[in-house]
């Protein structure tokens, strides 16, 4: 009994210190916004929808274990001269370690799995895709990057991407939230350009929306938004 109260007072104290915060959430849920939400709770179900000018992304996911989420996913890209690029696979995402420190909490994933891909309405070839993700947030500010690379019959495609946002007012745990920012994205089939899009974020504890415009040095105004559901 003389050590059950204080380890029941301490981890109190941690829950309140969290939620005061304003990061309980991340016990639940990683606020990324990649368009692929990374990784989801335990015994939880995600539904994602991305669009862009050259990329389109839908994601089931479902949580396995505090550490470990599965999905399946549809990738599409249009790359230089009209190429299309369609992936559709089963990934599972896996939490590599996590820090919590005095103003917020950091994460790295490693994520992959296999992939059955068609390139200018050629036949279907298999392969796999994979990469890493590591992100970085407090009250205030959400930072991270991801590689992501496909690999299908000889052909490989990388994504590498980077976002830095900020939110102009501390939201409380439960309510709703807003972020501003950046995105850079580069797509090695838009011949190894850079687009980027300033963006919105909306979120809460159980969907987001991330809104913005995106431009590279080819195309400018494509709209970009990002919907996710929890539950």
């Amino acid at each position: 009994m003389g050590i059950f109260i204080p380890v029941v007072l301490g981890l109190a104290f941690v829950k309140a210190y969290l939620k005061k915060i304003g990061l309980a959430l991340a016990l639940l849920l990683p606020l990324q916004a990649s368009y692929a939400g990374l990784f989801i709770p335990k015994d939880m179900t995600m539904i994602m929808a991305m669009r862009t000018g050259e990329m389109t992304t839908t994601e089931l996911s479902y949580g396995l274990k505090p550490n470990l989420s599965m999905a399946v996913n549809h990738f599409e890209f249009t790359g230089h001269h009209d190429r299309i690029s369609r992936y559709t696979g089963v990934q599972a995402a896996y939490l590599l370690d996590r820090h919590y420190g005095s103003q917020g909490i950091a994460n790295w994933y490693v994520f992959g799995g296999p992939v059955t891909s068609t390139y200018m309405n050629a036949d279907s070839k298999n392969g796999a895709q994979g990469g890493l993700w590591f992100d970085y947030e407090t009250l205030r500010i959400y930072t991270r990057v991801s590689a992501q690379r496909f690999l299908v019959h000889q052909r490989e495609q990388s994504v590498y991407t980077a976002q830095a946002l900020w939110a102009p007012y501390a939201a409380e745990f439960g309510e709703v939230a807003s972020w501003v920012g950046v995105q850079a994205m580069r797509d090695s089939m838009q011949t190894g350009q850079t687009a980027l899009t300033p963006m919105l974020r909306f979120f809460e504890r159980s969907w987001w929306l991330d809104i913005g415009v995106k431009a590279n040095t080819e195309r400018r105004g494509d709209l970009f938004m990002n919907v996710m559901f929890l539950f």
